[in-house]
């Protein structure tokens, strides 16, 4: 692990380098598949980098990519990938539990994104009238109420509300 974060120290300003050079470089080599470093076997690329720092400030509008921050990114990558690798070992990733996982996330983000293509979709399609909704919103403030006490209640109820009256419950 102390190695990891010597090697850490050595690149980070060099990945920084590359990531910031990105947009001089010609098109036809893409530099956010550049290896960044490996990770026992593993390798994590600048496009690994820019995708994690995008949904950190993703998560977090107010985070500024600085060189720091960056750093603790790439860290972060590393430890994640240590973890994965680690589990891995050990055949987590085989267990029926972790399968079970997989496919409930998968299904229900299928789910999710399915449905919001489909309300996509009907957004475009369905209108709603100015007159429609201040009648829908006028219907908001009438007072509705409900008889919900039935008859053979009624009588227990009232002779509870006697008592809880008089103090004797």
């Amino acid at each position: 692990m102390r190695t990891n974060k010597i090697a850490l120290a050595i690149l980070l300003p060099v990945c920084v380098s590359l990531m910031a050079g990105c947009s001089s470089r010609s098109k036809t080599s893409d530099p956010a598949n550049k290896v960044l470093l490996t990770v026992n076997g593993d390798k994590i690329t600048g496009k690994d980098m820019k995708r994690e720092l995008a949904l950190r400030l993703k998560q977090d509008p107010t985070f500024k990519v600085t060189p720091e921050s960056s750093r603790q990114e790439l860290e972060t990558l590393i430890d994640r990938r240590l973890l994965i690798q680690e589990a891995v070992r050990r055949r987590l990733a085989e267990k029926e539990s972790f399968v079970d996982t997989l496919r409930n996330f998968w299904e229900q983000t299928l789910i999710r994104d399915l449905l919001n293509h489909v309300s996509g979709d009907l957004g475009k399609s369905v209108t709603v009238s100015d007159a429609e909704i201040r009648d829908y919103y006028s219907k908001l403030s009438q007072k509705v109420s409900f008889d919900v006490t039935r008859n053979v209640q009624k009588k227990p109820l009232e002779e509870l509300a006697e008592q809880l009256k008089q103090g004797q419950t």
